[in-house]
């Protein structure tokens, strides 16, 4: 029983391994003293697609993918979800019984890639050939955790890299730009104090009212 307008249902999903792969249906009502009203029923939902007779599929978050490219050759990484997700520890303790596997497709201009990844890896790779190069690479990463009676499917996630050299292009072109800014910057401060000193030593003599009564003299004599 709870007073909140919603609840997070993830500690009851993922409660066990059987919970994690049924089909899940919440009724709810409310209750004000010794009244209750009717109830309302969800639709029937599930993460395990291979259950076909329900209403939603649940889809879990891939972590972030990592997309590097150098030269010919491309890769990505990521985290193994059922190293980082908590919901999905139990992954591991099944690794003999009915090992579960991450398989994941990389697309790129129609071309797939397809990898896999066991529940006891840190972390997934990939590396394929490219075919040509471009400024920029980017892919679509579609991952699914089964088994024998598992499949579940994760949000796709899509990631660009550019080749290293083109990256060391753009840096070298920003330091150049940079370099030239504090030239010019510098260029300029030097003729400001060059025309301050020049003007300086080319100011007119003193005016005759100020010359001295000994210069005087002297222009006299």
């Amino acid at each position: 029983m709870t007073e909140d307008l919603q609840y997070n249902l993830s500690d009851m999903v993922w409660a066990s391994l059987l919970s994690s792969r049924v089909v899940h249906v919440v009724s709810v009502s409310a209750i004000r003293g010794d009244q209750e009203s009717a109830r309302s029923t969800s639709p029937t939902f599930t993460f395990n697609r291979l259950n076909d007779r329900v209403q939603i599929f649940c889809t879990l978050d891939l972590p972030p993918v990592e997309l590097l490219v150098n030269s010919q050759v491309a890769s990505i990484s990521f985290q193994n979800p059922m190293q980082l997700h908590p919901e999905l520890r139990w992954a591991a303790r099944i690794q003999k019984s009915d090992p579960l596997i991450l398989m994941y497709d990389v697309t790129e201009d129609n071309m797939t890639k397809r990898g896999e990844c066991g529940a006891l890896e840190q972390t997934c790779t990939l590396e394929w050939s490219l075919l040509h190069r471009k400024e920029e690479h980017c892919v679509w990463v579609k991952a699914r955790l089964s088994n024998i009676i598992h499949f579940m499917d994760f949000k796709p996630r899509h990631c660009c890299g550019r080749p290293a050299e083109t990256s060391m292009l753009f840096l070298f072109l920003f330091l150049g730009l940079l370099l030239a800014g504090f030239v010019l910057a510098g260029g300029v401060v030097v003729y400001r104090v060059w025309k301050t000193n020049a003007c300086v030593k080319r100011s007119p003599p003193l005016p005759a009212v100020l010359v001295s009564r000994r210069d005087i003299r002297l222009l006299v004599l």
